[in-house]
């Protein structure tokens, strides 16, 4: 290598000017099916929580603390994907992750109560936390900033085919056979894709090349850059004299409470508690609050499986606009959109009209997880903490989550469904003014750009 190729910057430039290409769609497939595995995982839960109901083996209670704990294990894996995939690497930390999360699927089909279950569930979270966090906080990292937004939206819009799939996996499943093959079938397919990625993934070259490993880094990008010219594609020069720096240094985890971070780890925290309070009460306890409300367990588990069609949709509109819209300004529109679409919701008694406005709040919901999940968790952190920042939004977020299933629980029993969406729609209200007062731009700029303030404020 020349010297001027032997930095951190030139990585990130030459990955940078390298279109989209097969070896980008081999890493969307990769860390798609790896989240994938996980949001079949998470969202049949909501059906099982119904059917475990209905049929004696749990209580209200129970359910409620199987929500809980599920969030508490995610909690604990998110937080420590961060220090791991800082410290390992990208590639072992999802790798190594699957490994774990199949095997706890696959023990959890046999529990044979609703405690051990939820022990089970528990230890399940803490790989679905993880391999959520790892993965949306990576894959930016290889990507060109022209296409960082429609290939981040992508990745997640195929771990958000998890919802229907899951829906319609338990609508199938469930009356035939009971709940215990969904997880062991969810659970082999992760060990599978971990096989996958153990031969077919890269480590991400910015990692590596901040971690000092420069040549392992150039031969991946220099391998990917020969296989284009062999194609006939010509690359833009890099003018390594106009590189933007970026933090290069490690960084002690107090970096993300300092100036400039410590604004986007507000921002990205507050984002991700209003994500999972909306999620794992709309998604998680709608079929039960049908149910509550007279309709039969068929019926509600057929209307959510039509609302949660709108997932993979929501998360596609996101991917196709990403580019073309302020990431701050559309975080905040779909904040509002839903504040005022859940009331609406839940107003509603007729169920075609249950499944037309459920529809499109679960549009707002999965374009808005698309954009703070996948495309704005990869660009507000630089390389040195990325993961760190990611697992800490992501476990901070956890704590609402925990606390929010007793709080329906209570207010579903005390006040009725209309006072949970009540409910909801505050916090996203007060998630969109910390946004719109916290909120970083990062449309079509280079994570060196976005991150290079940082440097000067932290470093």
């Amino acid at each position: 290598m020349s010297t001027e190729r032997q930095s951190f910057e030139s990585i990130a430039a030459r990955l940078d000017r390298i279109p989209i290409s097969r070896w980008h769609n081999k890493l969307l497939v990769l860390l798609g099916l790896g989240i994938l595995a996980d949001g079949i995982d998470n969202y049949f839960s909501s059906s099982v929580l119904a059917a475990v109901l209905d049929s004696g083996f749990s209580t209200t209670t129970l359910n409620a603390y199987f929500i809980s704990f599920t969030m508490l294990g995610w909690l604990i894996g998110a937080y420590l994907i961060g220090i791991i995939g800082d410290r390992f690497g990208r590639k072992s930390a999802m790798k190594y992750n699957l490994i774990f999360f199949g095997c706890a699927s696959i023990a959890a089909s046999f529990a044979p109560n609703m405690i051990v279950l939820i022990v089970c569930r528990s230890v399940l979270g803490m790989g679905m936390g993880a391999q959520y966090a790892a993965t949306y906080g990576s894959f930016g990292e290889y990507l060109p900033p022209k296409n960082r937004g429609q290939y981040s939206g992508l990745v997640s819009t195929i771990a958000n085919f998890g919802p229907p799939i899951a829906t319609f996996m338990a609508m199938m499943i469930i009356p035939v056979f009971t709940w215990r093959p969904l997880w062991f079938i969810v659970g082999v397919f992760g060990l599978i894709v971990c096989v996958l990625q153990h031969f077919y993934l890269e480590e991400s070259p910015r990692w590596l090349a901040q971690k000092g490993r420069i040549e392992e880094a150039d031969a991946i990008v220099t391998r990917v850059e020969k296989n284009l010219e062999a194609k006939g594609v010509e690359l833009a020069a890099v003018n390594y004299d106009a590189l933007t720096q970026e933090i290069t240094q490690d960084l002690p985890y107090s970096a993300l409470f300092k100036g400039t971070l410590a604004k986007r780890t507000i921002t990205f925290v507050v984002g991700m508690c209003g994500m999972n309070i909306a999620t794992y009460t709309m998604v998680n306890w709608i079929p039960t609050i049908l149910k509550m409300n007279g309709m039969s367990l068929e019926v509600s588990l057929r209307l959510t499986t039509v609302m949660l069609i709108a997932a993979p949709i929501g998360c596609i509109i996101c991917a196709g606009v990403a580019n073309h819209v302020p990431r701050k300004t559309a975080l905040i529109v779909c904040l509002l959109g839903m504040c005022v679409t859940s009331i609406v919701y839940s107003l509603q008694k007729e169920a075609i009209m249950i499944m037309a406005i459920g529809f499109i709040l679960m549009l707002f919901l999965y374009f808005y997880i698309t954009l703070i999940c996948s495309v704005y968790a990869t660009e507000i952190f630089p390389v040195a903490a990325k993961l760190r920042g990611v697992g800490l939004g992501n476990s901070a977020s956890r704590i609402a989550a925990i606390v929010t299933p007793p709080g329906v629980a209570w207010l579903l029993n005390n006040f009725g469904s209309v006072s949970v969406f009540v409910a909801v729609s505050i916090c996203l209200f007060i998630v969109a003014i910390v946004v719109a007062i916290f909120g970083v731009e990062t449309r079509h700029k280079t994570l060196e750009e976005i991150n290079e303030k940082v440097l000067f404020k932290n470093g």
